[in-house]
């Protein structure tokens, strides 16, 4: 999921149209095509701050994303004029997470600091990996941006303030 405003997710782009009753391809930005639910209401648009509200009607997987359609979207030609457009939701429709899980919105913007206060930079982008995913966090230094790579581990992780937008790493040694 990225970032485009305060309010909304990027979730996803209409890529094409499947069929003629006005099914939309989509590609998901989003951890898992669950998100994409019945009767959920989806913003669509070029950008965040540009949409239209429909209703998800009905959602069924496509390849390597999903198929929508949408309430008001029954046929093709209807279907054509949405491509290339974004679908965002609603940060507030998004279920809670649990007290030491993050969605990744939360965490990107954070200021890092060691336990010792010394200030690493700023949590830009996260890597998926098979064991645990891996902070990057840039800093510029003497006009150049230095970057960290961070494992995303509880052992390393000692404090993620969201309110304060800070995040406290206790780095192994190497790092």
């Amino acid at each position: 999921m990225q970032k485009p405003d305060n309010d909304y997710l990027k979730i996803g782009k209409i890529t094409g149209t499947h069929g003629l009753k006005g099914a939309l391809k989509i590609v998901s930005f989003a951890e898992s095509p669950a998100i994409f639910k019945k009767d959920l209401p989806i913003n669509i648009g070029k950008r965040a701050d540009q949409t239209t509200t429909c209703l998800i009607n009905k959602v069924t997987p496509y390849k390597n994303g999903v198929r929508l359609f949408l309430h008001g979207i029954d046929d093709c030609d209807k279907a054509q004029k949405l491509v290339g457009h974004n679908l965002f939701i609603a940060k507030q429709v998004l279920p809670h997470t649990q007290d030491d899980s993050y969605y990744w919105f939360d965490l990107i913007g954070l200021k890092v600091f060691t336990v010792n206060n010394r200030y690493l930079g700023t949590l830009e982008d996260i890597i998926i990996t098979g064991s645990n995913d891996v902070y990057v966090v840039h800093n510029l230094v003497e006009k150049k941006k230095q970057e960290i790579l961070i494992p995303a581990m509880v052992s390393v992780v000692i404090e993620i303030n969201l309110p304060d937008k800070i995040m406290r790493v206790d780095l192994p040694e190497g790092l």
